[in-house]
């Protein structure tokens, strides 16, 4: 399978991440640009530590080493924790009221696309870490010859569940910050609310990274087992191949796994820009936000 290979994957999401910035064109803002690049670079970093801790040795290869795959989750956490207390902190003194007064939820500044994409990714992190701990050991997987293999069961799923549902809770907590104080003044609506729409696009977009980053690596994981590549090799004897009862599945979950990754990476790089972009053809005119938070 091509895009198992490091190289083609590496290819295939420059190629995917170029033709994202010439059929999207960026709108012109500051708000949140720091915050997200700073984010950025610590999912970044949380991304690449364990392949190389790997590489380094740092740790044995069949060893129990929970941090691979909650790393991106403990940064959304941190992140959307400071996020809330910035929120907080910024609230804008209502100075005339604005009517008709409108009940705004935790969702009234989100897309229907934001909601379901980031519903899709929690609901595949859950299904994930429940299925394979349902049917596999606490860290193994029982194989053909009696004995076990390396896999992503309850000791690397209860850790990732954990910090999925925080991520989740969070940035529920952060839009309902970020939506239900009062406008300042009625001249002000628009001007607010884009910024309130685009400070929920950050919440989204990091709170998808964090979830992307576990979930790719998991599915990766798991194929790599249905594929006889988890925990094989014999001293003197070479490797060891075996089939399990998913075995036939093993090329798709490769291909999911890495094109999670794939747009994990895409969204850290878009992370990075700072920038909210919107398609490039389209005539749907952009408003300029007005105040500042």
């Amino acid at each position: 399978m091509l895009l198992y290979n490091p190289l083609v994957a590496v290819a295939v999401t420059l190629l995917v991440y170029l033709a994202t910035l010439v059929f999207t064109r960026p709108v012109p803002a500051t708000h949140g640009r720091a915050f997200g690049r700073v984010t950025a670079i610590l999912l970044l970093v949380a991304f690449g530590i364990p392949d190389l801790a790997g590489v380094l040795r740092l740790y044995e290869p069949r060893a129990y080493h929970w941090f691979a795959f909650p790393l991106a989750l403990a940064v959304g956490v941190v992140v959307l924790g400071v996020l809330i207390v910035t929120i907080g902190r910024a609230k804008l003194s209502q100075e005339a009221p604005v009517l008709p007064v409108r009940r705004r939820d935790w969702w009234t500044f989100s897309s229907r696309g934001q909601l379901a994409t980031g519903g899709a990714a929690f609901a595949a992190v859950a299904l994930t870490c429940i299925v394979a701990g349902a049917n596999s050991g606490w860290m193994t997987i029982a194989i053909p010859n009696g004995g076990s293999s390396d896999f992503f069961g309850w000791a690397y799923g209860l850790p990732v569940l954990g910090g999925a549902i925080l991520v989740a809770v969070l940035a529920i907590v952060a839009l309902a910050a970020n939506a239900r104080p009062a406008f300042a003044r009625p001249e002000t609506v628009d001007g607010e609310s884009e910024i309130r729409r685009r400070r929920a696009r950050l919440i989204h977009r990091i709170a998808l990274t964090s979830l992307l980053v576990p979930l790719g690596a998991a599915v990766l994981y798991i194929g790599d087992a249905a594929s006889g590549r988890a925990g094989v090799g014999i001293p003197g004897v070479g490797d060891f191949y075996w089939g399990l009862g998913f075995s036939s599945l093993a090329e798709p979950l490769l291909f999911a796994g890495r094109a999670l990754q794939i747009a994990a990476v895409i969204t850290l790089f878009l992370l990075l820009d700072g920038r909210p972009r919107t398609w490039r053809f389209s005539s749907r005119p952009q408003r300029t936000a007005a105040v500042a938070s």
